[in-house]
């Protein structure tokens, strides 16, 4: 048995049309067929009596629609006018508005709640009706009902309402003739015409506004079982529902739970002698996750090892032939003259000065100061002074000590001395590393022996009780003021690696334990990480700059 499915837009109930009997002479009929004809026809339809006739109606009572709806009345058109009247209506349906979809549920862990769910749609299913106990001689079957599933076909659990429309009776032979003399046979009656109909999917915009469908009926006149368009008389419509309004959006779901910290990539770099790795000797390169959370890379630590290797040695170029002695210049103006006595004076505005033997130094770089590194390698007898004409600082370097012998000075055990404006130092060396005060004018002040010079640096020991952020450490050098200098800054990590190599371990005030120290220098690949030096393996790394380190300041 084959069956026809019309669709119905979501929240629009199913009309149900009862049996409609026409009266007439028997015949078959067949399921009734679809087509995409034009909705409106181009022509006026002829009326027939006794048709089926609907009538339609924009509303439905409360009782039966509680969400608004439409009235579908059908009957048969006696009187032949192709309307339906009231005295002609044998019954009553009412095709009813679904109900707004519920909200969605709270979404879980932060997403949305859904929206609710639309209505269900609604299926009506034609099929063939055998001649029997719902229609004598046969007809069509209209079942109706919601698509639960949503398969688009209307099963046999979602059937709610079924109606037949039958075919007509068959008319009945006439009588005989009486008897008479040569009385001729009646003749037989003509069979009635079944009445068909057909159900067109889409309504012009006019008239259902949502779209629907078109019901027609008629007379099968060429009794081809097939309703044509010159048999309709009579065209209902059945509009699709409005979709419901979309639910509200649930609230925000709690937020999850916060997830554990990672761990610190650390990179120590440190020297590769010659070798197999590196034949002309290089740097090796080592790195790994920070396990134990130390801020130092460990053998057990260590994922991944690279070398940086040295190119050879290239070969000496030829020595170029030597070029005429070129004519002797004129003599240039005479200076002014400097200072009495035997040494070398030079005025020196710089922050950091190395000062070479038998020369003095006039400083004069204001409130910051100059800081004048005694001389690396001096033979005894040579001298040094200061003169002030503003802050200074005599600075030994890391192998050198200066004592005074002046009453009432007392001893420098390797720390230097500093002045102001109108103070001056004279100095001489006295061998075994070891330079001698003979004499000094005004406020001459001892600095602390953990202050030393090297490679034109002057350092400040790292205070390891105390640790800083790196931009904290940054600020706290900036503002030092130590043996009357300002214009401290953190070292760079090459600096840091240089002193670290050079041996200060448990010296000038710096610790006997390794330690993590920062560096100025950013990380060239990952934000807000510096450079972090290993302090007592001479090896550096990176570290996020909000991490807790120690300090130790310079000045160049």
């Amino acid at each position: 048995m084959s069956r026809s499915y019309i669709h119905i837009d979501k929240k629009l109930l199913v009309a149900v049309f009862t049996v409609m009997t026409m009266s007439g002479c028997g015949g078959g009929s067949s399921a009734p067929a679809t087509d995409a004809s034009s909705l409106v026809p181009s022509s006026p339809q002829v009326t027939a009596k006794n048709a089926v006739a609907f009538a339609t109606v924009n509303s439905a009572p409360v009782t039966a629609c509680p969400n608004g709806g439409v009235t579908v009345q059908s009957g048969v058109d006696v009187n032949g006018n192709g309307v339906l009247d009231q005295s002609e209506v044998s019954n009553t349906q009412f095709v009813c508005n679904g109900s707004n979809g519920t909200n969605g549920s709270n979404g879980t862990n932060g997403t949305n709640g859904k929206n609710g769910l639309n209505g269900v749609n609604a299926l009506i299913a034609t099929a063939v009706e055998p001649s029997g106990n719902n229609c004598s001689n046969g007809g069509s079957k209209i079942s109706s009902g919601a698509d639960a599933n949503g398969n688009g076909i209307l099963d046999a659990t979602e059937v709610t309402s079924v109606s037949y429309i039958c075919n007509g009776t068959a008319g009945s032979n006439g009588t005989n003739g009486t008897n008479g003399t040569n009385g001729t046979n009646g003749t037989n009656g003509t069979n009635g015409l079944n009445t068909l109909v057909k159900i067109v999917a889409g309504v012009a915009a006019n008239i259902c506004a949502s779209d629907g469908n078109q019901i027609q009926s008629g007379l099968d006149l060429n009794k081809d079982g097939v309703l044509q368009q010159t048999e309709v008389t009579t065209t209902a419509y059945v509009c699709n529902g409005v979709t419901g309004a979309t639910g509200a959006t649930g609230p925000t779901g709690a937020t999850g739970a916060t997830g554990s910290n990672g761990f610190t990539t650390l990179v120590l770099t440190s020297v590769e002698a010659a070798g197999a790795n590196c034949t002309n000797g290089g740097s090796k390169i080592t790195s790994g996750l920070d396990v134990n959370r130390d801020g130092i890379l460990v053998a057990g630590e260590v994922t991944t090892t690279t070398y940086v290797c040295n190119g050879a040695t290239g070969a000496t170029g030829l020595t170029g032939p030597t070029g005429p002695t070129g004519p002797t210049g004129p003599t240039g103006p005479t200076g002014p003259a400097g200072p009495s006595g035997r040494l070398n004076w030079i005025t020196s505005t710089d922050a950091t000065v190395q000062a070479v033997t038998n020369s003095g130094y006039i400083a004069s770089n204001g409130g910051v100061g100059v800081a004048i590194i005694l001389p690396t390698t001096p033979s005894i007898g040579d001298q040094v002074q200061v003169i002030g004409m503003g802050a200074w600082a005599l600075i030994p370097n890391a192998d050198q000590s200066v004592i005074q012998n002046m009453a009432g000075t007392g001893a420098v055990n390797g720390g230097g001395l500093s002045g102001a404006l109108g103070d001056s130092v004279l100095l001489q060396y006295v061998g075994n590393n070891t330079f001698m005060v003979t004499a000094f004018v005004g406020h001459v002040t001892q600095i602390s022996s953990n202050v030393f010079a090297r490679n034109g640096l002057v350092w400040t020991p790292p205070d390891y009780s105390k640790t800083y952020t790196w931009v904290q450490g940054n600020t706290f050098c900036g503002g030092l003021t130590t043996g009357n200098l300002t214009g401290w800054r953190m070292p760079k990590v090459a600096e840091l690696i240089s002193i670290d190599a050079f041996g200060v371990k448990g010296t000038h005030g710096w610790p006997s334990t390794p330690m993590n120290i920062w560096a100025t220098d950013p990380s060239p690949g990952t934000p807000d990480t510096y450079a972090v030096e290993a302090y007592g393996y001479a090896l550096s790394g990176f570290q996020f700059g909000t991490n807790d380190l120690v300090i130790t300041c310079v000045r160049s």
